[in-house]
Formats: C-alpha cells, structure tokens, sequence
C-alpha cells in the first residue's frame, strides 16, 4: 500500500519512497579511461579557505566512468554503479539501434582508502547517439544482500507486446535484476522488470500519452534490502516492485501528481493554452526508515521543453508504502 504520509503502525515495516530528478544537461559530461572501465583512482581532500563559506568536501573516488547509484557493502567500503562510458559506437545513431549497446557498464568497490576495484564488468550500456545529452542508461541501483550483489540495469526501448528489450543478444540483460558474489565475478540473471512490465503493466500506462511517452515502459533504477526481500523502483513503470523467492510482485503503484503545463512549453502550441495535467511520479530512489518512521519527498516535472537547456524539477508530494510482516 502507498499512500502519504502515512501513521507508523507496529505491525508494519515502513518503505519511504524518494523520488528524485536527474540534473539537466547542464552538468558536464563524466571522465572516462580509455580502457572501458576506469582506471585511476586517488584519494585527495579539498583544501578548507580560511574565509567563511561552504563546507569542505573530500573526493574519495575518482575516475569513475558515469557513477549512478551507490550503497554501503561488507566492511565499510562503497558499491557504486557505472552507468559505461559515452562514447557513441559506430552504427550507433540515435540509442535505438543494436549498435548503441556496449559491455562497459560495471560495478566497482571503493575502500576507505580510495581504491576502486571493479567486481563486475562487462555489463550492457546503452548510448544515446550523436547529439543525445550526456548520460549512457546502464548499471544503477545496486544493494549488499546476505554476501551477494543485487544490482539493476537499466533500458529504455521495450517491445510493446512483450516488455522485452529491442537490442538483441549484447542486451539480454538490459531491464533486469542481477546478483554476483560480493567478492564480484560473473553476474547471474535473478528477474527481468520489462517482462513483468509488458505481462502486467500494473500503472497501465497512465500519464504516458500526454508526453509523448510509451505505455509499456520499465527503467529500474533503486533497489534495497526489505521485508525479507527486495523492493526496486521501477522510474519508468511508475511503480514499486517487489522481489522474493525468485518472483517479482508489484508493491506499489504511485499516483499521477497534478501539474500546471504553461502553452507552448513543449513545442509550439504544445499545450495551445495552459493546461493541468497528471504528471508522471517516476520513482528512482528508495530508503527504508527506522521502525517505519521516515518520510520521502516525490519530484515531478519538467515544466519546460526538453530541448531547452534548463529543465524545471520541483517537490511535489511525501509517500511512504507499507506492507504487512509476520507477526
């Protein structure tokens, strides 16, 4: 169940859904190796100003190649996803095309000295082609579960019949649930979100028709250890799945949030004249709270074109999903 703000009860345990907004295209584009994975790694801190200002901050990792999410694993060290490099293949034109698919999307480890080791390479990245904004979709949410990697992939063109990914053999695994041994190794197939999509389509595809967008649509981006299993926010599904025992579930699905669309903001007479319409939540973040008590903000937009350099992002709602435990 999904809904705001809700009481903590003792006989539930609590699920605060974050929903959070990618920056624009703003943001200058990652540091890449030529190597495909990373390399250098350093540890080095900032030097504080004797002026007053902002915080110090250390970098404790670089070289990174397009980092997307991160988390905790066995004795202090960091996880953190590599979305690949942004290079476009040949062949590769605008992300659609098999040819935009490449193995270098990987899970790395950073030790509290700052050395970054990859566990698991080889992982598909999809390239946006010539002219697309920075960013590959590749590895995101990933989570430390009982001695193993749980880890997420990303895609972003399904089958509209099936939810099954368009890219061929090089993206079998593109919309999935993976594991790997925490020491890292080869990656095993644990769930595919984009088959449960297209079998289920649990938000029925609402909101998708007014943007453009399609309606069998998956894009899991968080995932974390809960309630004996896994709950992953699927941005693109617009839902919360549930994974246990090898079978997948929805937990969740979030509401359209009403948002104010100013004529011509998405092209010309896109709307004609200003417009409220129900936005799509796309959830990509997701945090357990202690005893149920923690709350989470939800984010919506843009409210400006997306050719536009600036993309407008606001708050718009707190949610928390509950689900009943054993007593």
């Amino acid at each position: 169940m999904c809904s705001l703000l809700v009481r903590r009860s003792h006989r539930n345990v609590a699920l605060a859904i974050v929903l959070v907004a990618t920056l624009s295209a703003t943001l200058p584009a990652p540091i890449a190796s030529a190597s495909g994975i990373h390399r250098a790694s350093s540890a080095a801190a900032t030097t504080a100003s004797s002026e007053p200002g902002p915080p110090a901050f250390q970098v404790v990792a670089s070289g990174l190649n397009q980092p997307r999410r991160l988390t905790l694993g066995p004795d202090g060290t960091l996880l953190v996803s590599e979305a690949g490099l942004n290079t476009v293949p040949p062949g590769c034109k605008d992300g659609s095309q098999p040819q935009c698919v490449n193995p270098s999307g990987a899970i790395a480890e950073v030790t509290t000295a700052g050395k970054v080791t990859t566990l698991v390479k080889g992982l598909p990245s999809i390239n946006g082609g010539k002219g697309s904004r920075p960013g590959a979709a590749g590895p995101s949410g990933v989570a430390y579960v009982d001695g193993q990697l749980q880890f997420l992939v990303q895609d972003q063109n399904l089958n509209q019949k099936t939810g099954a990914e368009t890219y061929g053999p090089s993206g079998q695994w593109l919309g999935s649930l993976l594991s790997a041994p925490a020491a890292g190794g080869h990656a095993t197939l644990e769930a595919n979100l984009g088959l449960y999509e297209g079998a289920h389509n649990p938000d029925h595809g609402a909101g998708a028709k007014l943007f453009g967008e399609q309606p069998i649509d998956s894009d899991p981006y968080a995932v974390v250890n809960w309630n004996a299993g896994l709950a992953i926010a699927d941005a693109a599904g617009n839902d919360v799945q549930f994974y246990s025992n090898g079978t997948l579930s929805t937990l969740a699905v979030l509401p359209l949030i009403p948002e104010t669309i100013p004529a011509n903001s998405m092209g010309k007479g896109e709307p004609p004249h200003t417009i409220v319409a129900g936005a799509q939540p796309v959830p990509d973040s997701l945090a357990v709270g202690p005893n149920g008590a923690s709350t989470s903000a939800s984010w919506v937009g843009p409210t400006t074109s997306e050719s536009q350099a600036s993309t407008n992002w606001r708050p718009r709602a707190n949610y928390r999903c509950t689900a009943p435990v054993s007593p």
